[in-house]
């Protein structure tokens, strides 16, 4: 049985390498791929240093254990000690997504649960997804059934991300989640994804995600993977970059070098990666170079 931990250092590590190359255009990455672990960028952190995707995944899983289920309110509440900086090695208070920090505003400013979450077909950006993993290892511990993972995702997501685009996205990449978490392999999993129940959804919106669910993703040329913050476009890439390569070093690597929003790909990928292949295929030299494993410890 996988445990809660393979995935949190996979997602942590994948960050730490991501994290630092944040915006960074393809082409210079291209010119000059990064091969390991470096500090700097646009926050200029040290070496080995998580984000916000790891500190988002503590703060859900944090959530579940006070608690022993998931609630709502619960999870806005440590998204705001997020915004605090109680789970961050930065040295600051993390700025959370435009999207993520409008709903929380809402939430504190009193307004109900139900209705803080951004509904604009033009915000559909990715940050909803890092609160994806503990929700999809709750769903797997719990033996829950495909409709109630779907209403798990649509609770979590709509909170912050209320828009139909962005529950689609997530209920993808959780669903793949569990498939792995259940022992599948990635091809096995994609297959079971694809094969879901959808029909909770409007078509219009299904059909965004239609290479992942319709086609042959692995097949598509690299050029057409697109990295900036639609929701779309980054459940794409992680899946892209995951069919794509035959170890973890591989899949971050991959992952971290498309560019754009390599701290979201990257985290994605190495929480898939490290559930796929096991956490002794994380190489050691980025475990030892990691910062903060006494605070990943507490959640393990």
């Amino acid at each position: 049985m996988h445990e809660f931990r393979e995935g949190l250092l996979g997602l942590a590590v994948g960050d730490a390498l991501g994290i630092p190359l944040i915006n960074k255009s393809r082409e210079e990455l291209l010119n000059n791929p990064v091969t390991g672990m470096i500090g700097g960028g646009e926050y200029n952190l040290p070496l080995g240093s998580f984000g916000l995707p790891t500190e988002v995944t503590l703060a859900v899983k944090e959530s579940f254990d006070r608690h022993g289920h998931l609630t709502k309110e619960s999870i806005m509440n440590r998204l705001y000690d997020v915004s605090c900086g109680v789970y961050s090695i930065r040295g600051n208070n993390p700025t959370l997504g435009k999207i993520t920090s409008r709903s929380l505003e809402r939430y504190r400013d009193g307004m109900d649960i139900d209705k803080c979450g951004i509904i604009d077909l033009n915000e559909n950006g990715s940050g909803a997804l890092i609160m994806m993993y503990p929700v999809a290892y709750y769903a797997y511990k719990n033996k829950l059934q495909e409709k109630e993972i779907y209403l798990l995702v649509k609770d979590f997501t709509s909170i912050t991300h209320n828009h139909e685009i962005n529950i689609i996205g997530c209920y993808i990449y959780t669903m793949y989640l569990v498939f792995l978490l259940r022992g599948k392999d990635k091809y096995a999993s994609l297959s079971m994804l694809q094969c879901c129940d959808f029909s909770f959804f409007k078509t219009e919106y299904l059909q965004l995600y239609y290479r992942i669910l319709k086609t042959s993703l692995k097949e598509v040329n690299i050029d057409n993977i697109r990295t900036d913050g639609f929701i779309v476009y980054i459940v794409e890439a992680a899946f892209y970059v995951l069919l794509n390569s035959e170890n973890y070093s591989q899949s971050i690597l991959g992952a971290i070098n498309l560019g754009g929003k390599t701290n979201i790909v990257s985290s994605m990928v190495g929480c898939m990666a490290s559930i796929l292949y096991g956490e002794d295929d994380i190489p050691d030299n980025w475990l030892m170079q990691l910062r903060g494993k006494d605070i990943l410890d507490k959640f393990m």
